[in-house]
């Protein structure tokens, strides 16, 4: 009945798409803080946004009240790159872009860490991924 209500099949398709996606992210992703919860609404923002792949493990931490970092782990040399997602964005923006992937990290037993610097900067068994985050 939503299809024949819709003016663009497209993105009725892409919010299919990203319902069915959210679904399977479920298991793939582990909440770092203690206030970030899985809900269904995250889960399709971050699918929305194509953040986390299939074939990816993926790991949230709160950055502050309005952002959290997605860690996502890919490929079989696990590289390693981060996003900052603004939830104060509409679903359709894009995230911040992603900075260069660290390899060879398993999100399940890496040690991952926010350090203070002058800015902050993710770390991830004591190596930094990505750029500084104001």
């Amino acid at each position: 009945m939503e299809a024949l209500k819709s003016n663009d099949r497209w993105a009725l398709q892409e919010s299919s798409r990203a319902a069915s996606a959210a679904e399977d992210l479920s298991g793939r992703v582990r909440a770092l803080s203690g206030d970030v919860q899985l809900t269904p609404d995250l889960l399709r923002q971050i699918a929305a946004r194509r953040l986390c792949p299939e074939e990816s493990r993926c790991a949230l931490l709160r950055l502050d009240s309005n952002r959290l970092i997605l860690l996502v782990s890919s490929g079989e040399e696990r590289s390693l790159g981060s996003h900052v997602l603004d939830l104060r964005e509409p679903v359709g923006s894009e995230a911040v872009p992603p900075a260069p992937a660290v390899q060879g990290v398993d999100l399940g037993r890496a040690r991952i860490e926010l350090r203070p610097v002058t800015r902050r900067q993710l770390y991830v068994d004591g190596k930094p991924v990505g750029q500084p985050i104001a």
